[in-house]
Formats: structure tokens, sequence, C-alpha cells
């Protein structure tokens, strides 16, 4: 990537993301309008990421909740608009979080290319992280390791570059990334929170390396016709622009606030604007919401009814219910093969509701299947459990025994948690009561405004245990909060409540 002349008088010594070091044809004049241009090479349509974090820093108590908290932003920002809105304009459908590894040793002082290259290759036939066509490894670097490459330094403002290598085997191309671990005066800096400004750079990063992953195919001699993505002429890829077309001198015109987590804002080409999907709140970080009248616990995405026995060939109806104060974007994951569903609105303003309609097709396998509806929204993640009986009746409920099956119990109770990224976990044991030990289904339920709860695995044989992790964003309510944790056989629906008191820490603010 070369900048223009106008880039390089606003950004003087600001390398944000050095995807290749190419000169690309101008086909446009100077001053043209901003717009993505496919030039016939790959796009990743199904991209799925492996987080590879680099030496022992990952594993001590602040490293090991910073790593947790990029995995769970890439998971949210995979599903999330900046996928969903943005990038499915340039032929990438469904990203996934597929792996992710902590490499064990000393940070290193300085880490180039050929490093990351190097720990990709080894990490590949180590078998510790998942590997494919679509996967992009995303290499991040601990607190003061310098990055350089093609003739820039983090020490210069280099933030992160995505790029690719050719299998010395297969000859097949492999993707990957490097993000460094922005603070002071290595990498940049954009908001002072050393974990938001990673997350920055890996939106940037993974975007271009999603519509324009074969880039450094160019620089090694490979034509730049069907080679190249999608790209500006003028301005480079979309992770390019929003640093290219930005006007604020503390950068904060050039990122957002989607879904609890700071990302780059993209180039779309259908709304010829900058945005991170429908959900962005741009600029600085969010001010502090005392007393926020919509923080209730007792609101969540729901869908009833839960269960449904549907014969092939027929179809059945849940109704879906928005209780928070999000406009949620929905969708549905888990439908077994064979099984169709169609949702008869995918946005659902607070308070409204929606049908979710499964059709079974005369070829789907009988018995029971989980699925998901999911909601996505500016404030919150929300998860709805249904269950598909694909049977001989159709709409017929799943009996309910008198009793339950299996027994649920949390460790602790009840924990503090600060505001501003915090993580902490709660152990959920299980316990069979009968003479069979059911498969159950974990649900977190009633999240508070600002609360993001995970739960791994969310499905378990009773007798094992599950880890439900809390993450605190910037700004949910103070004081304490009741969250329910959901357990569902195929029998019995067991609930029992976790406490967190959330508090509030200084937070950072950008600089600049």
């Amino acid at each position: 990537m070369q900048p223009t002349r106008a880039f390089e008088r606003r950004y003087a010594g600001l390398v944000v993301l050095a995807a290749a070091v190419l000169i690309v044809s101008v086909t446009g004049a100077v001053g043209a309008p901003v717009r993505l241009v496919d030039h016939d090479g790959k796009v990743l349509s199904n991209p799925q990421v492996s987080a590879i974090y680099l030496g022992d820093y990952w594993v001590t108590r602040q490293g090991a909740s910073e790593a947790l908290h990029i995995d769970i932003f890439l998971q949210t920002w995979l599903a999330g608009p900046s996928m969903t809105d943005v990038l499915a304009q340039y032929g990438v459908v469904a990203g996934s979080f597929a792996s992710a590894d902590t490499v064990s040793g000393g940070a290193p002082a300085q880490f180039t290319d050929a490093d990351a290259q190097a720990l990709v290759q080894q990490e590949i036939a180590a078998r510790r992280v998942v590997a494919g066509d679509q996967t992009i490894h995303v290499v991040y670097l601990p607190p003061g390791t310098v990055l350089s490459f093609q003739g820039a330094s983090s020490q210069s403002k280099l933030g992160a570059y995505h790029s690719s290598y050719r299998d010395a085997v297969t000859g097949k191309a492999v993707y990957y990334a490097v993000v460094v671990y922005s603070q002071g005066s290595n990498g940049v800096d954009l908001t002072g929170a050393p974990q938001d400004n990673i997350s920055i750079m890996t939106s940037d990063a993974l975007a271009g390396a999603m519509t324009d992953p074969d880039l450094g195919d160019v620089i090694r001699g490979a034509p730049s016709s069907g080679t190249i993505g999608w790209r500006d002429d003028v301005n480079g890829d979309i992770g390019d622009l929003a640093f290219v077309l930005g006007t604020d001198p503390a950068f904060a015109d050039v990122w957002g606030f989607q879904n609890g987590f700071a990302v780059e804002l993209l180039w779309s080409n259908k709304d010829a604007k900058l945005t991170a999907g429908t959900t962005t709140v741009t600029g600085s970080i969010p001010s502090v919401r005392i007393g926020d009248a919509t923080t209730s616990s007792s609101i969540s995405l729901s869908l009833s009814p839960t269960t449904q026995t549907v014969a092939p060939g027929a179809s059945g109806t849940y109704t879906v219910s928005n209780g928070t104060s999000d406009t949620l974007t929905l969708a549905v994951s888990g439908l077994p093969a064979n099984v169709t569903g169609t949702l008869g609105q995918t946005v659902l303003t607070p308070g409204g509701t929606t049908t979710l309609t499964l059709a079974v097709a005369t070829g789907a396998a009988t018995g029971s299947t989980a699925f998901a509806v999911t909601g996505t929204g500016g404030a919150s993640l929300q998860t709805a459990s249904g269950t598909l009986s694909v049977g001989t009746t159709t709409t017929t409920p799943t009996p309910v025994v008198s009793s339950a099956d299996f027994s649920l119990t949390a460790t602790p109770s009840s924990q503090p948690i600060d505001a501003g990224g915090e993580v902490v976990t709660f152990t959920i044991a299980s316990q069979p009561t009968g003479a069979t030990n059911p498969v159950i289904k974990l649900q977190a339920q009633h999240l508070p405004h600002g609360i993001k709860a995970y739960i791994s695995p969310s499905t378990i044989v009773a007798g094992d245990t599950a880890t439900v992790t809390i993450l605190a964003h910037q700004d949910p309510p103070r004081g304490s909060h009741d969250i329910t944790i959901k357990g569902s056989s195929r029998t019995r629906n067991q609930r029992i409540t976790i406490t967190i008191v959330i508090s509030r820490p200084i937070i950072a603010r950008p600089r600049g």
C-alpha cells in the first residue's frame, strides 16, 4: 500500500495498517469519489479466525483477562453488523472464531514478518490451531514488543498488518495478521486503553484480510488483475480508508463502539460512508450513565414455546419477544439438516415480537435438536434457546415430568466486578437426581445492560461442570444484580441465580 499525498500530509509518521507495500495503478482521477472496486481477486467468503498469543504475558492475571476479552471480541465482531452489514457487501458471507493458543516464552524485543510466518507455520504443524483455506491466523504481541514490517515500525505508529505466504508443500496461501499491543509510543494508541486499541486494530486487519487476502502475492510477482480483491485504487483497502478519510486530530472519527467493543469504521459502498454497522456509537469512549432506566435484570430475548414437535413436511412457529431496551438484529443458528428457519422480522425494536417459522422438509431425520435465536444490539448480546423435535405429530409440547432429573449449584454465588473490561468467572456444577445422567444445555438470562455472559461448555452431562465468564463493559449500572443460569434437559428446566456487584473504575479517555 502506498498512501496518497493527502494521507502523508495529515498522517506524517502514522502507519496504521500495512497490508503490503504496493503501488496499485490508479484508474480514477485524484479527488474521485471513494469506492471499493472488485479487482477479481479472492475474497474469504467464510473466514475463520485463529488467535495466537505470543509470550508468557498472556498467562498472567492481567494478560489472561485481556486475552479472554480479545476472544470474546472476536466472537462478537464476527457475528455483528461489521460483518453482516458491511463486509457482506464484498462477498464475506459469515465468519467464525476457530481456535486460540498461547505460545510460552518471554516477550521478544523485536518481531518481524519472518518471525510471524515461522510462528504461524509452527502452530499449524503442531496442530495447536485450526487451519484451512479460509483461516486467518492473528498473532497478538505482548506489551513492549516492537513490530517491524517492510520498513515500518510500531515505534513509528504501525499498529497491525495482514499478509500471506505460500505453503512450501501444498503451494496454498496461508493468511495471517499481526497486532501490536498498542500502548503509549508503541503501536497506535487511539484510546489510552490497550484492549480497545487492540480490538480496533484487529477489526482493521481482519477486514482487509477478508476482502483483499492475496495482496502479498502481487509483491511476489503475481499480476494485480485477478489477484487483488476489493480496493479503492487511490486510498487502499477497506482497512485503510477510515484513517485516510478521517478529519479529527484525535482520530475519534475513525472508530466507534459496537456491541460494547471498540472497532474501526469500515467503508460501505452501499451507504457511501464509513460505518461499523447499525449498532455503532461513533467517537470517543461513551460517558458513564448512572441510574439507567433500562437496566432491569428481568429483561431478555425470549422464545415461546421453547419446545415443539413438528412432523416431516410440516412447519412449526415460535414467538420471539424482545424484552430488552435494545433494538436487536436477529439470527437463527443450530438448526439440523433439512430444517429451514424464517424470521418474520430480522430487526426487532424494544418490546416487539415476531414469528420464527421452522419448516421441516420430508427428508429431515427424527430426533430433538437445540437451536438458538441470537439478538445483537448496541448494549447487549441476547440469546434465546429452543428445541425442535422432528416426529410424527405437529406442535405438540414435549411432556414435562413432575420431578427434575438434575440439579445445579454455583461457586461462588456472588462476586464483585469492575466496569471497563474486567472478567470474573463462576463454576456451575451439575448432579443427576435419578437413574440417568441427562444432557443439560446451559444458558445465561436476565443480563443487565453492559454485561455479557459466556458459558463453556454450554452443553454438559449431569455430573460435569461448566464455567460462566462474566464481562463488564464501560457503562453497566452500579450495584447488585442477579443473573439467572438456566439448565435444560429433555424433560425439565432448572434455574439458579448468581450475583454480581458492579463498581466503576476511572475510565481512560482518548489521548490527543
